[in-house]
């Protein structure tokens, strides 16, 4: 079973990744600046610090954020073209070329035991294959037909029954 053709355009991925890492983030920008908020009420000072926090370290911090994972192998994956082939042992990937002239990424291959999990949002599957945000294969909805789904699904040993995926294809 091979997918169509498919691949995440760049914005919507690290759309998403942003939002993920910064609802798991969030309290570490939070507690400093509720710090200095309390430090304020006692040192008119501290508002200078609370500005610095917020208009100079967390822009330059979530810079060297963005920065590792906008160039990770997982990113480069994730928006390059590709097809998925599923078999009995795993997902196959296969890179298409964009241009013509360059050849394209390396094949790889993902073994089921190698993704820890699956998540579903309203127009895709995310197969989670490690800790960090960019360690995810993406694949929409309509790449796949509701057979191959199954058979996924079953292979990943999710908690996601098939119904909940919405694939009328």
């Amino acid at each position: 079973m091979t997918s169509k053709p498919f691949a995440t355009t760049p914005r919507r991925y690290i759309n998403s990744i942003a939002i993920k890492w910064i609802s798991a983030h969030w309290l570490m920008a939070a507690l400093p600046l509720a710090a200095a908020v309390v430090w304020s009420l006692f040192d008119v000072r501290a508002i200078y610090v609370a500005l610095i926090l917020l208009f100079l370290v967390y822009p330059m911090a979530l810079t060297l954020v963005w920065f590792d994972y906008a160039f990770s192998p997982g990113s480069i994956r994730a928006i390059t073209e590709k097809e998925v082939t599923v078999t009995s042992s795993g997902l196959s990937i296969s890179f298409l070329p964009k241009n013509e002239g360059l050849p394209p990424l390396k094949s790889q291959f993902i073994a089921w035991d190698d993704i820890n999990s699956a998540e579903m949002t309203a127009k895709s599957v995310e197969l989670i294959l490690g800790k960090r945000l960019d360690e995810r294969l993406v694949l929409p909805a309509d790449c796949f037909s509701v057979s191959a789904w199954d058979f996924i699904i079953k292979k990943t040993n999710t908690k996601l029954p098939s119904t909940d995926i919405g694939l009328n294809v």
